[in-house]
C-alpha cells in the first residue's frame, strides 16, 4: 500500500531563506538515509520527499505493508533528530545549488513555472531562494528543522489493504517520532491560495528567457475556470471533455495550418484547488 504524509508548519516556507533550508533539509535527509533507502528498496519499499508549496513538505512511502511502518518511523525519527551525522553536506549543498542555477533553463518549463508563480498568492521565487541555498550551513538546516517541528501538524492518507486501526497506528507512530511539537491544530495550517484572475479581462505576462541566446519561445494561454471543491466533479469531467474536444483542432490549426510552432498541446490544470485549461505553443523565434 501507499502512505502519504504531509507535514505542515508555519516555519517551513514562510520566507526565501526558510524555503531554502527546508529544501536542503529534505536533501540532507535523503543522503543521511541513503543506506537505509537502498536496503528498503531491495526489500520492496520505497520513499520520496518533496517540498509542498507553502504547506510544508510531503513524504510518500509505499511497498509491503508489514515493513512500511518501520521505514516511516526511520524517516521521521531521522528528521526529528535534526543532526544528520552521516550526511555529506558539501556535495548535497552543491547538487541542490546546481539544480537551482539550472532551474527554468528550458523555455517551456520556464513558462509553466512563471504561470504557477503568478497564480500562487504566497510563494518565494526560485531566484530569491537560490542565494540562501548557496550560503547556508548544516547547522542552519538543523536549527531550522527543530524550529519547524516545534509546532507542526501531520496529515496522513493511506491507500491500500490496511484497515482503519492500522492506519491510525501508522499515523500515531509517525507523530510520536516527530516529537511533542506535532500538535498544531488543522485550522492553523498554512494553505496555498490561488490568485483569482479578473473575469472577462486578459492578463498578459511577458518574461525573457534565462538564456539570452535561446532561440525558442513559448506562449502559454491559461483559462481559469472554477474552484474544484467536493461538489465540482461534474465541472472536472466537463473540462476533461473540453480538453479532449479541442486537442486535435488546436494541433491541426496552430501547428499544421498556421505553423505557429513545432510543439502544440492543450491540457487541464488544477492549481491549488482551481480548475483551468492551458494551450501551449513552442516555436523558434
Amino acid at each position: 500500500y501507499t502512505a502519504f504524509f504531509r507535514l505542515a508548519s508555519p516555519g517551513w516556507c514562510d520566507s526565501p531563506r526558510a524555503a531554502a533550508l527546508t529544501h536542503l533539509a529534505l536533501k540532507v535527509l535523503e543522503d543521511e538515509l541513503a543506506e537505509d533507502g537502498y536496503l528498503a528498496d531491495v526489500a520492496g519499499l520505497h520513499y520520496a520527499t518533496a517540498p509542498e508549496g507553502m504547506t510544508g513538505l510531503e513524504v510518500k512511502v509505499d511497498g509491503f505493508s508489514h515493513k512500511l511502518p518501520l521505514l516511516a518511523a526511520r524517516l521521521f525519527g531521522a528528521l526529528a533528530g535534526a543532526a544528520f551525522p552521516r550526511a555529506n553536506w558539501g556535495p548535497v549543498q552543491e547538487a541542490l545549488a546546481r539544480k537551482y542555477r539550472n532551474t527554468c533553463m528550458q523555455v517551456p518549463k520556464h513558462a509553466n513555472y512563471q504561470r504557477l508563480y503568478a497564480l500562487c498568492r504566497h510563494a518565494s521565487h526560485w531566484s530569491t531562494v537560490q542565494p540562501h541555498v548557496e550560503g547556508a550551513q548544516l547547522a542552519d538546516v538543523c536549527e531550522h528543522v527543530k524550529r519547524a517541528l516545534a509546532s507542526c501538524h501531520l496529515e496522513v492518507f493511506v491507500h491500500g489493504n490496511m484497515d482503519g486501526s492500522e492506519a491510525r497506528a501508522l499515523a500515531q507512530a509517525a507523530a510520536d517520532a516527530l516529537g511533542p511539537g506535532c500538535t498544531l491544530p488543522a485550522s492553523a495550517r498554512t494553505r496555498d491560495v490561488c490568485v483569482q484572475l479578473p473575469q472577462g479581462r486578459e492578463v498578459l505576462h511577458v518574461q525573457q528567457a534565462r538564456n539570452l541566446e535561446e532561440e525558442e519561445c513559448c506562449v502559454e494561454v491559461y483559462y481559469q475556470i472554477a474552484a474544484a471543491g467536493p461538489a465540482s466533479a461534474r465541472e472536472r469531467v466537463l473540462l476533461d471533455l473540453v480538453d479532449q474536444v479541442v486537442q486535435e483542432p488546436a494541433y491541426n490549426v496552430l501547428r499544421t495550418q498556421e505553423q505557429l510552432g513545432y510543439t502544440v498541446h492543450t491540457g487541464t490544470r488544477l492549481t491549488h484547488g482551481v480548475l483551468g485549461l492551458c494551450v501551449v505553443v513552442v516555436s523558434a523565434r
